[in-house]
């Protein structure tokens, strides 16, 4: 999942340096919601994976969507400046 954010995220960056205005803005925040996803989604994974005997774990969903909304703006934050 990780490799297929960052491909797809990063052919969206290649998108968003030959446009402008508004559809640079989209394409900006597809591929960082792209990449954002793809790293978010490698971790969840295995936190899925991880357990310790006799213990049960849970997940904070509000937390969780947090994380990944996270994860989304900071990856948008560095293509913003790097389009700039």
């Amino acid at each position: 999942m990780a490799c297929i954010g960052a491909a797809l995220g990063l052919r969206c960056t290649v998108r968003a340096l030959g446009a402008t205005g508004r559809s640079r803005r989209n394409w900006l925040i597809t591929a960082a919601s792209a990449i954002g996803t793809g790293i978010w989604t490698m971790h969840f994974v295995a936190m899925l994976g991880f357990s310790v005997t006799g213990t049960d774990i849970r997940y904070d969903v509000p937390l969780t969507i947090v994380s990944l909304l996270v994860a989304m703006i900071v990856v948008c934050a560095g293509a913003v400046s790097y389009t700039h």
